[in-house]
């Protein structure tokens, strides 16, 4: 037997219309069409990393301008936080009512309140919440340190006032004080510790007394205060008036037991004398010492204290100048 020729494949025949020609079939494509494009990993890949990059790009310009702008505002806020002090009323052993102002912009709350004293400790106040323009009642604490500063120390301070924002932000504030405030809260602390100035500390008694052509006054002076006190001068002002001043006199500390000091008044002529017929201005210069040996001095109003004196003044000198 002869070997059987291979089988071919059947001839792919076209028939082409004369009157609607087309391309010929492309014999090696027929039945092998690609598929349709998915897109796979890598592409969702490098897709993420685009939108990354844009991103990065963009996003941050957006957030730090909106946070400067924010932090911006904060600021603003902070610095407009003003807050003041001011005495309301006389201060007894718990303290010194105080009225707490909100002078600023924007509510506040405050936390605390501190005096600039030496070894003065922060005084916690009730916690206020202040809207803007409010003002609360408060207490200051007598609590300012015992000490010669009471005295000797400055006539006007500060304080540092804590205070919560509306925007969480804790501030310090310092805030001259109200000269009568300053005054009523060292005031309390001299009493307190017996530090006391020299008007405060001095008292006497006043006996007035006709002796032949001359008026004396017997003095009792005592001393309240915790540091020595000199009465330094006896003044009357008075042209014509003469006073025989056995001064200074010192006084102890402390000393309940009245020290004497007689003053004796006399008369050296009348015509300039009628003028003091309704007024008597008399004085005392007194001063206490303190540890470093100065002097802090003052000027006691004696005919205000003692009307009794300016009123023996008076009578002794119409008695002794009046027209027979």
């Amino acid at each position: 037997m002869g070997t059987k020729p291979p089988e071919l494949p059947a001839p792919v025949v076209t028939i082409t219309d004369p009157a609607r020609p087309s391309a010929p079939a492309d014999v090696l494509s027929a039945g092998h069409e690609k598929p349709p494009w998915r897109p796979r990993r890598p592409h969702y890949q490098a897709a993420g990393l685009l939108v990354a990059v844009i991103v990065a790009a963009v996003v941050p310009d957006a957030v730090v301008s909106s946070y400067a702008s924010d932090r911006r505002a904060g600021v603003a806020a902070d610095e407009s936080v003003r807050v003041s002090l001011a005495a309301a009323g006389s201060g007894t052993a718990g303290g010194l009512p105080v009225l707490v102002s909100n002078d600023g912009r924007s509510p506040v709350t405050v936390l605390d309140v501190t005096v600039l004293a030496p070894g003065q400790q922060a005084q916690r106040v009730t916690r206020r919440q202040l809207s803007r323009g409010a003002t609360a009642p408060g207490t200051l604490p007598d609590t300012m340190p015992c000490s010669e500063q009471l005295v000797a120390g400055p006539t006007s301070g500060l304080a540092r006032v804590r205070v919560r924002t509306s925007t969480g932000h804790e501030l310090v504030r310092q805030v001259v004080l109200d000269p009568t405030l300053w005054a009523d809260l060292r005031g309390l602390a001299q009493v307190r510790c017996g530090y006391l100035p020299a008007t405060r500390a001095f008292a006497t008694t006043v006996a007035a007394v006709r002796s032949g052509g001359a008026l004396e006054l017997h003095l009792g002076v005592t001393n309240r205060g915790r540091l020595p006190l000199t009465v330094t001068s006896f003044g009357a002002q008075i042209s014509g008036l003469l006073v025989s001043q056995p001064l200074p006199l010192l006084v102890p500390a402390r000393s309940t037991k009245p020290v004497p000091l007689v003053l004796r008044v006399t008369i050296n002529g009348c015509q300039d004398l009628a003028q003091f017929a309704t007024t008597i201005p008399v004085e005392l210069g007194v001063s206490v010492r303190l540890s470093d040996g100065s002097e802090r001095g003052e000027s006691v109003q004696l005919a205000e204290t003692h009307p009794e004196v300016a009123e023996a003044i008076r009578g002794f000198i119409e008695s002794r100048c009046s027209t027979p």
